[in-house]
């Protein structure tokens, strides 16, 4: 189960982490890890893996045994608890909510983050979990937060979430540079070469237009090769193979393919820029070719005629870069 100092591994401040934490659920972060264990111990006591208690009863225990306030102890469990009463059935199919959808990883409304089932009837209310239940949920809301996954909506935490797929990123790039740096004799060979007026930008150019995550000139072939690389996630499900694609092809300034089109457009009209990494050649008559490589395979290139390779890092670790050069 993971602990504090495994949010410390990730480079990331604990504060950082329980700022973000108590910003999203509006709870206290140690009271909801004091509230989780403790409904685990009691499970334990009773012998049963499955905990049906009066909802009441309940919370004023774990409200005795940790010394929390009733209301406060009744938030937490109110924050992870799916609420069902005797008549009411869960539409699937309900667009203005959809998380619904059971075929939707990562949805809200599910065991995984939601592990508490409260039931309401007109005499009583009750509560029910899994000791098992509870502890997965427990593991997996550090796993999607921590691997930049958990879908939010409040600035802080989408704002750690950024932190982390940022430094997740640069990793990736960074084991990839190194990757082709170590196994092909460049002429050139450059990460994060930024285009715009700055004067920290490596190519001059009045407008911003990010930044060439990988720029290498292979002198052999006459060719520059820009990588853009992308650190992208397994996807589980059709809806996040769907998001995924539509990060690259959304029709707005936001869309990685568009972003990409604007930088080969300017490189093709400035391949001489280039010689103020190295001033000794004339780039002029080079070939350009722009590639993606991702962590994981995205099946975009075999259902949409894009312009542009699609390789893995898996590829080139496969093929000794010989699919780079190809």
């Amino acid at each position: 189960m993971p602990k504090t100092d495994e949010i410390r591994n990730h480079s990331i401040e604990k504060d950082e982490f329980e700022l973000a934490f108590e910003d999203e659920f509006e709870i206290d972060y140690n009271n909801f890890n004091d509230v989780f264990f403790a409904s685990v111990v009691i499970a334990f006591e009773e012998g049963n893996s499955i905990v049906e208690k009066d909802k009441k009863d309940f919370i004023s225990k774990l409200s005795e045994n940790l010394n929390l306030e009733f209301d406060e102890v009744e938030k937490i469990i109110d924050t992870f608890s799916i609420v069902v009463n005797v008549s009411s059935q869960i539409n699937y199919f309900d667009l203005e909510n959809n998380e619904n959808y059971p075929w939707r990883f990562n949805r809200k409304k599910s065991l995984l983050q939601k592990p508490f089932i409260i039931r309401k009837t007109e005499k009583e209310e009750k509560v029910y979990y899994g000791s098992r239940a509870l502890y997965d949920s427990f593991a997996h809301l550090y796993s999607i937060i921590l691997s930049g996954r958990f879908n939010s909506k409040k600035a802080k935490m989408n704002s750690f979430l950024s932190t982390i797929n940022r430094k997740k990123g640069e990793e990736f790039n960074n084991d990839l540079f190194e990757l082709i740096r170590s196994s092909l004799n460049c002429l050139i060979i450059e990460k994060e070469v930024t285009i715009g007026p700055k004067k920290s930008d490596i190519l001059p150019n009045d407008v911003d237009l990010g930044d060439f995550d990988i720029l290498m000139v292979y002198k052999d072939l006459n060719k520059i090769i820009c990588i853009e690389s992308k650190n992208t996630n397994f996807a589980r499900t059709p809806y996040e193979m769907n998001r995924e694609i539509n990060n690259f092809i959304t029709k707005s300034n936001r869309g990685w393919i568009q972003k990409v089109e604007k930088r080969e457009k300017w490189l093709n009209e400035n391949r001489n820029s280039i010689q103020t990494i190295n001033d000794n050649i004339d780039f002029s008559s080079f070939e350009i070719e722009y590639i993606f490589v991702t962590k994981e395979a995205i099946p975009l290139s075999y259902i949409k005629d894009i312009n542009y390779r699609f390789l893995t890092i898996y590829d080139f670790k496969n093929n000794s870069l010989k699919s780079l050069l190809s």
